[in-house]
């Protein structure tokens, strides 16, 4: 049996926005089915017994219970946010963080914003109360601002953070008008924004949003994209949640044709304003679809938003990321690097408890060694990325179920012959397998599951089909793989 719901097709109902044109037809989803979707991905996620209840009404879920750190609490929003049909989520989930020193927290969090090149020139400092990090200063982006804040949520013993930080734009002063048409121009470049009828008011440089969107998630994208030089705050209470208004055949027909030259205006254009990226010095450019960057960063996790925004513009099907990453004024050793990286994995809520194995070679991170879920193998890679001196990651962390339960003790006493193995960690039928991943390509909003088509063998998932974007590709792969896949072999082509 199909542990999605079987779908009714209904004539959606007009909805009262001058500008939406509605599909004939139109998914809908019930409260159940909703719950249940969101229940079973927080189950996997953050692991199952939590205690975290769900409970959907109207299309608007209420999340209970208890967390031990405040980037649990954020995740299992964002789960919620993300599944189909959800329309507003109510997060009144508690963090029982344990008897951990303020002093402690506040030397972790300083130490993680010392850590990360991007906040060099920033003037940034933390303190904590009962657990609550308060930070104070200023950056020069919006963008920043909220950087800092996904720097110190995954850090053990937080329960909240007190975002005091000022925007100093030095002399960047901005017309509304102007700050109106770049946030325009930066939704109709996004794959994920342009099909969408969100307009864009401006007063004084503080930005209003209304309309509409597919999912919370799609309207947090839309928030950080609005976050452009000039803007001090971005209000999104006037933007309507409606997943029926993501329509394939309205898609295909309205999604705008770029030329070579505009897409590299427009990845330009959003490298110029990128509060990361800013002042980096990196060339584009595109033939054929293809984006090539080329230049020099300071750090990693620079190169990798680069890429990310090349792959998230209109029309690109590919990037070739040539962006290197280090200075030719400071010499960092490996040792000192791997000292820092293991800091960081300690620090990290999701990390700290697992033997991560990390090796530095001329500044090239190497990570081994065996976490639950796709979603820590990512925050180890996040770890050591966010990290002076790191030109690459190599992520070689295996994910294995078998994991959960064991205390860090075990984890630390465990030999590599006696951790179950990856195979092993997996004994589920490829039946269920194929369900399940199934599943979780239906209930991601982010790619359109219908085109997509799903075979297993002996636990490794091929897909086949097709997706509109490189972004919507490796959602594929990654719901593949949080469905249960062992392996994945990737056969979707991206069309346009």
């Amino acid at each position: 049996m199909k542990k999605y719901p079987t779908l009714q097709r209904i004539t959606a109902i007009p909805i009262a926005l001058s500008l939406l044109s509605c599909p004939a037809l139109a998914t809908v989803w019930t409260d159940s089915d909703i719950e249940q979707a969101v229940k079973r991905r927080v189950a996997w996620e953050l692991a199952p017994g939590n205690g975290l209840k769900v409970v959907c009404k109207d299309g608007m879920v209420t999340l209970r219970g208890h967390v031990t750190n405040l980037l649990q609490k954020q995740r299992a929003e964002r789960i919620a946010g993300s599944r189909k049909g959800v329309r507003s989520v109510i997060n009144q989930v508690i963090i029982d963080a344990g008897p951990i020193e303020d002093a402690q927290i506040t030397a972790s969090a300083n130490e993680a914003l010392s850590d990360e090149p991007v906040f060099a020139s920033q003037n940034i400092n933390a303190s904590t109360a009962g657990g609550v990090v308060t930070l104070s200063g200023s950056v020069d982006h919006i963008d920043l601002k909220r950087l800092v804040e996904h720097t110190v949520a995954p850090i053990i013993g937080v329960r909240g953070i007190n975002n005091a930080l000022t925007i100093d734009q030095g002399d960047v002063t901005r017309a509304d008008d102007e700050i109106k048409s770049h946030i325009e121009r930066r939704f109709r470049a996004d794959v994920w924004l342009n099909d969408f009828f969100i307009e864009v008011s401006v007063d004084q440089g503080h930005v209003i949003l209304s309309g509409t969107a597919g999912t919370v998630e799609q309207l947090r994208r839309a928030v950080g994209k609005a976050m452009v030089p000039g803007v001090h705050s971005v209000a999104s209470d006037k933007v309507v949640i409606d997943a029926r208004f993501k329509d394939t055949s309205r898609r295909a027909e309205e999604r705008p044709k770029l030329s070579d030259s505009e897409m590299v205006d427009a990845i330009k254009d959003a490298l110029m304003h990128h509060g990361w990226i800013v002042g980096s010095d990196i060339d584009v450019t595109v033939s054929d679809r293809v984006a090539t960057l080329r230049g020099q960063v300071s750090s990693l996790r620079i190169k990798t938003a680069a890429r990310r925004t090349a792959q998230n513009t209109v029309g690109i099907a590919r990037v070739n990321d040539f962006i290197t990453v280090g200075s030719t004024e400071i010499t960092i050793s490996d040792d000192l690097i791997q000292n820092r990286v293991q800091r960081n994995l300690k620090r990290n809520f999701y990390t700290a408890r697992y033997p991560i194995a990390v090796e530095v070679d001329e500044g090239t991170v190497t990570l081994t060694g065996q976490v639950e879920t796709p979603f820590e193998r990512n925050q180890a890679t996040i770890a050591a990325s966010t990290t002076y001196g790191v030109r690459d990651v190599a992520t070689e962390i295996e994910t294995n179920r078998l994991l959960r339960g064991y205390r860090s003790s075990d984890l630390d006493t465990l030999t590599d012959t006696q951790q179950p193995s990856p195979a092993q960690a997996l004994p589920i039928p490829d039946a269920q397998i194929k369900e399940d991943v199934e599943s979780e390509l239906f209930w991601s909003w982010w790619v359109d599951s219908d085109a997509i088509t799903v075979q297993v063998a002996d636990g490794e998932v091929t897909l086949s089909g097709t997706v509109d974007s490189p972004r919507e590709l490796r959602v594929a792969v990654a719901n593949a793989f949080d469905g249960g896949a062992r392996t994945v072999v990737n056969n979707l082509s991206i069309t346009q």
